[in-house]
């Protein structure tokens, strides 16, 4: 297609009264909106706080749970810092302008936004994360250039010899960057814009090409949108399922989904936390010691070192409980929280009970009683009473 003979499928989707459908666009409105809003987006998470722009970005799980999904787009006004949105704007610039005045406004906003999402979606689906700012989309716009040369003469000025090498090899660069953890790159944006712009470009030319690259947008949107629901092979999307059975209360959905997140991350202690409590609602006290006991040794969390001598000192399985390591680990949650903690002193005080050492355990019973209040302060004092018969104290 070009700006003098457009074809009629070039036609925009909507079109103001009275104006010519295929008409270019006079001036970049559109490209400088889009450096404006992300200097704007930039300024305020920077110096107004991440608050402020929370709605524009989305974390990976947020998405795999079907919230926020507009942030597929806004994330692109959002830039880490000054120089990273430098580099796009300069290039949105560039780019954005040359397209901008050679093919009509809404094609050229159905460009922005369609290399935007799929790029998006090529992230998540493949890096199982979700990326910031314009570079997806400056990819979409330099895939649509270099297929559509051919026929704009702008934009084969746009897109000299030096460009394609320089935006091609920095393309290769921050894969490179990424895989040295030298710095996060969201590669996979990169690509799914450029491929998806490329795409567009071969879409928008006349010839047997047209039909099938329509088809293949379409089958690559379609399976970018599958993603957001059904992404096994993402570990964050089955933290994502957990945390939504959790939310619903159906704790025996949530189980598989957090017994594979563990499996691969043994130091999250949310999810141990959890998928233990679980197991010991179900009397599987060995899975639950498993668990706890793995995540301890890794990640060092007061909660989950807490719970681990809690269970080694009050399980009501003789064969699961040993007081001296419950001591260990009690007393290893108390330092870790400066002894500032009434529940964790109280499994300190359990731990000394199950070693037959009452004396010691009343001593820290007494003080997690006189630091507690509340809903606390009646069930620890409940644990000081059975201690005071020199009881140790059990779990049902």
């Amino acid at each position: 297609m070009s700006s003098s003979e457009p074809s009629p499928e070039a036609a925009p989707i909507f079109v103001e009264a009275g104006s010519n459908p295929s008409a270019p666009a006079s001036k970049p409105v559109i490209t400088v909106a889009l450096i404006a809003l992300s200097a704007i987006a930039t300024w305020l998470w920077k110096n107004a706080g991440e608050d402020y722009i929370a709605w524009l970005w989305a974390q990976d799980v947020e998405l795999w749970r079907g919230m926020k999904l507009w942030t597929l787009f806004t994330s692109l006004f959002v830039h880490g810092d000054l120089l990273h949105l430098l580099f796009n704007s300069y290039w949105c610039w560039h780019l954005g302008r040359s397209i901008e005045s050679e093919i009509p406004r809404p094609r050229f906003l159905l460009l922005v936004v369609g290399t935007t999402l799929l790029g998006s979606l090529a992230e998540l689906a493949i890096s199982g994360q979700t990326g910031i700012g314009m570079s997806g989309m400056v990819y979409g716009l330099f895939g649509f250039m270099l297929v559509m040369r051919d026929q704009h003469p702008a934009f084969r000025r746009a897109i000299d010899a030096r460009t394609i090498r320089l935006l091609t090899g920095w393309l290769v660069l921050c894969f490179a960057v990424d895989a040295m953890n030298i710095m996060r790159v969201a590669n996979f944006a990169h690509v799914g814009g450029f491929v998806s712009g490329m795409l567009a470009g071969l879409a928008s030319k006349d010839g047997l090409w047209r039909t099938r690259t329509r088809a293949l947008l379409g089958v690559l949107a379609g399976t970018g949108l599958v993603s957001l629901g059904w992404a096994p092979w993402q570990d964050n999307w089955h933290f994502a399922r957990a945390a939504a059975a959790v939310d619903a209360g159906d704790h025996a959905s949530a189980l598989p989904y957090l017994d594979h997140y563990h499996a691969r991350h043994p130091d999250n202690p949310w999810v141990t936390q959890t998928a233990a409590n679980i197991r010991l609602q179900q009397k599987d006290y060995a899975k639950a010691l498993e668990m706890l006991d793995q995540t301890a040794r890794v990640n060092a969390d007061p909660y989950v070192t807490n719970s681990l001598g809690w269970l080694l000192a009050t399980c009501a399985d003789e064969g699961i409980r040993d007081g001296q390591r419950a001591v260990l680990w009690a007393k290893q949650a108390c330092e870790a929280t400066n002894w500032k903690n009434p529940s964790f002193i109280d499994t300190l005080a359990a731990a000394h009970a199950e070693n037959g050492d009452f004396p010691e355990a009343l001593k820290w019973s007494t003080k997690a009683v006189e630091m507690s209040t509340g809903e606390e302060h009646a069930a620890l004092l409940e644990n000081h009473q059975t201690l005071q018969k020199k009881q140790p104290i059990r779990e049902p």
